[in-house]
């Protein structure tokens, strides 16, 4: 086999290996889909079937950073290797190049414009994510070294050798890619559309400095290093310009200026009224002191309070004392939902207070007459529940207790739990009244 065909067979190797590496950190990248939250929500795909909390929601991501970076890792080392296999024969003297400031000129433009095209796949992928930004980003750099490589042969500044020129292609971009994420992290306030200005900038800077440095070894030098380091200013000047706000001057006053300080009357006090009585706050209601638990004989359940807002729902489960004395509630009760006389398999999470903070187990007192409530709290199933077969709510106070159908008004129709086998719902132990 001759070294032609090594080559080229190497490179293929090379190249498929950088594709499969790009493919993984896509892969990764969609991955994340499961654990970030959804569009106009505010739950992860994960939460909503209840197969993760925040610390897994963290963990799952942490962990996705290793597959994108990883594969992104790969695909960036074959693109490097892929131009250094590239040729090292010296080429013949093509046209005389144009002047450095013209190809800096040309390649920030060609490269505003590739800027331009790549903005909504980054915000797109910004919004998706910091691991679909990573794999774009990348990306944009790819797209953006085939900018610089295009300007090179516009102005016919071509480097010696194949290799050199895409090694510098890929450099000089990245040099404008990391400029735009500095630009970025330093003040994320600015406005999209000065973000290819400053990739543009940069890559036309570095463009002078690589044409400054390869004119320092070809006489006369002096003019391509005076004509770069004129561009460069203007370059810098004008970033400033957009970048830098303006100080804000205070108006001035509209008065003439007579040059005589006016005299101004000393101010009457005026008799400062006495401060009205401040409000007494208001009174929390009397713990209900009780010496028995309560039994579910001397109970009642029903179910209001229904409420939802962007995908979130809450109902609460009422334990009403039908005795003669006082008795006590504490834990969380057994709630089992049954929908055409089967019960739905639901994952039981920990409970909520109508604030959204983690619901806390405590002992309630309950008088004759009065109630004690227990939050659920769910994501809606809409497009997986059944809104059409009869749900009942059987609540028990414990396990080895006997489930009791809860009264649900009528209003809300017979499948007022949005809610499908496979799901999860949060149930929260007795409480007082929350008004």
């Amino acid at each position: 086999m001759g070294q032609a065909a090594r080559v080229t067979r190497a490179r293929f190797v090379v190249g498929a290996i950088g594709l499969l590496g790009g493919l993984v950190a896509l892969a990764g990248a969609l991955r994340t889909g499961w654990y970030t939250r959804v569009w106009l929500d505010d739950s992860a795909p994960c939460q909503l079937a209840g197969q993760c909390s925040p610390a897994d929601i963290e963990a799952g991501l942490r962990r996705l950073w290793f597959v994108v970076g990883g594969g992104l890792g790969v695909l960036v080392l074959a693109a490097v290797l892929l131009a250094w296999t590239l040729s090292l024969t010296p080429r013949r003297p093509a046209a005389p190049a144009r002047a450095a400031p013209v190809h800096a000129l040309v390649a920030g433009l060609i490269t505003c414009g590739v800027a331009l095209c790549a903005g909504l796949p980054l915000l797109i992928a910004a919004f998706s994510g910091p691991h679909f930004l990573a794999v774009a980003l990348v990306g944009a750099w790819f797209a953006q070294a085939g900018g610089v490589l295009l300007a090179a042969r516009v102005v016919r500044s071509q480097l010696p050798t194949p290799r050199h020129e895409w090694l510098t292609a890929l450099l000089v971009s990245a040099v404008g890619v990391g400029a735009v994420v500095l630009t970025w992290v330093v003040d994320s306030s600015e406005s999209l559309t000065e973000l290819p200005v400053v990739d543009a900038v940069a890559v036309a800077a570095a463009v002078l400095v690589q044409r400054s440095l390869q004119a320092l070894r070809e006489p006369p030098a002096w003019r391509a290093v005076a004509g770069g380091v004129a561009v460069l200013t203007v370059g810098v000047l004008l970033l400033a310009a957009l970048l830098v706000p303006a100080p804000t001057v205070p108006p001035a006053s509209t008065a003439p200026s007579t040059g005589v300080t006016p005299s101004v009357p000393a101010p009457v006090p005026e008799p400062v009224p006495a401060p009205p009585p401040a409000p007494s706050p208001p009174s929390s209601p009397t713990p209900v002191v009780a010496d028995v638990p309560c039994a579910s004989s001397d109970l009642t359940f029903a179910v209001g309070g229904f409420d939802a807002a962007m995908g979130a729902r809450a109902a609460a489960v009422q334990a009403t004392n039908t005795g003669t004395a006082p008795c006590w509630l504490e834990g969380v009760p057994v709630v089992v939902l049954l929908q055409g006389g089967r019960p739905l398999a639901l994952q039981v999470l920990p409970g909520e207070t109508p604030q959204g903070d983690p619901a806390s187990v405590e002992r309630v007192g309950v008088a004759p007459g009065m109630s004690a409530f227990a939050l659920l709290t769910w994501r809606s199933y809409g497009g997986w529940a059944d809104a059409e077969t009869a749900q009942v709510l059987t609540v028990a106070l414990d396990a080895s207790s006997t489930l009791t159908a809860a009264t649900v008004p009528e209003d809300v129709g017979p499948a007022p739990f949005d809610i499908a086998d496979g799901g999860a719902w949060g149930v929260a132990p007795w409480s007082s009244p929350w008004n």
